[in-house]
């Protein structure tokens, strides 16, 4: 009785293990395609999943595993139909994940440059935005997705370098608020300038409000406000986990990079103040800062 209870339950480990093996496979072709995605058993989500120390806890755990993807907040789930391939799914996928997201959301390489220079050299605002007259130039915001080259650089947690030496500068605020006005939000409408803002300052609109407040403009004070906040928020996330280059998945560059990652408080002003979320365990998202 006790040796066929004792097998049984070794065979529902193996089981468990062996689940675990196809659905980190699955996730790691998914990681290979720059989507993202895990594997879930139970309450416990693991993103690393490669060793048998992470196999054996998953196959520990008391229910079969899963593969757990994100998907956009006007999406409930994704249905596949019955007999569909692994690589049909992982196209529905990451189609369904890329579908809202503008993968060069972030400066390109010659704004970062000019981002993360120093001193007294800065160029003024009429020659930084002279489309290349002076060696420099915004990329527009509608051919950011078009032009992959202009992200083939590197740039690496708090300004070190490919082998995680010599911590350098931090982002410049200043030049990055000349970013946000002149590339990220150059191009948008009033819409969807009234939507960033509201994105980014997390203020929620009441059903009575929000007929005028989505049909009238920003005010100047909004609209610096927003310019202010971007800014932060970008600087900071280019600080703690970089830029990855086009080159690169996001897992990739998760991987490469993410013992590089300085203390929380090293880049300044409010990090304290918030749920920090760039520590070790946070999966790098390109384009996108929290």
């Amino acid at each position: 009785m006790f040796d066929s209870f004792k097998k049984a339950k070794e065979a529902l480990k193996a089981l468990k293990k062996f689940v675990a093996v196809k659905n980190a496979s699955f996730v790691k072709k998914l990681r290979d395609g720059n989507a993202s995605g895990r594997v879930r058993a139970g309450d416990k989500t693991f993103d690393n999943i490669e060793s048998d120390k992470e196999m054996d806890e998953i196959a520990n755990e008391t229910e079969l595993s899963e593969v757990e993807w994100d998907v956009p907040d006007d999406v409930s789930d994704i249905e596949f139909e019955d007999n569909i391939s692994d690589e049909a799914k992982i196209e529905m996928i990451k189609s369904i994940q890329k579908a809202h997201e503008k993968p060069y959301e972030e400066p390109s390489d010659k704004e970062m440059d000019y981002v993360m220079e120093k001193g007294d050299r800065k160029k003024s605002h009429k020659e930084y935005t002279t489309s290349g007259q002076w060696g420099y130039g915004w990329v527009s915001s509608k051919d950011r997705d078009t032009h992959p080259s202009e992200w083939e650089q590197a740039y690496y947690p708090a300004g070190k370098d490919p082998f995680g030496e010599q911590e350098g500068n931090a982002p410049d605020i200043g030049r990055m608020k000349e970013w946000v006005e002149n590339v990220k939000i150059a191009d948008m409408t009033d819409a969807e300038l009234k939507e960033e803002w509201r994105n980014t300052t997390g203020r929620t609109i009441k059903d009575k409000e929000s007929k005028s407040f989505l049909s009238d403009l920003l005010t100047e004070s909004q609209r610096r406000s927003l310019i202010d906040s971007i800014a932060y928020k970008v600087a900071r996330k280019i600080w703690y986990v970089g830029r990855k280059p086009s080159s690169m998945s996001d897992w990739e560059w998760n991987e490469h990079t993410k013992d590089m990652r300085p203390p929380e408080g090293s880049f300044g002003g409010f990090d304290h103040m918030y749920d920090f979320p760039y520590d070790k365990t946070y999966v790098y998202k390109s384009g996108k800062w929290e």
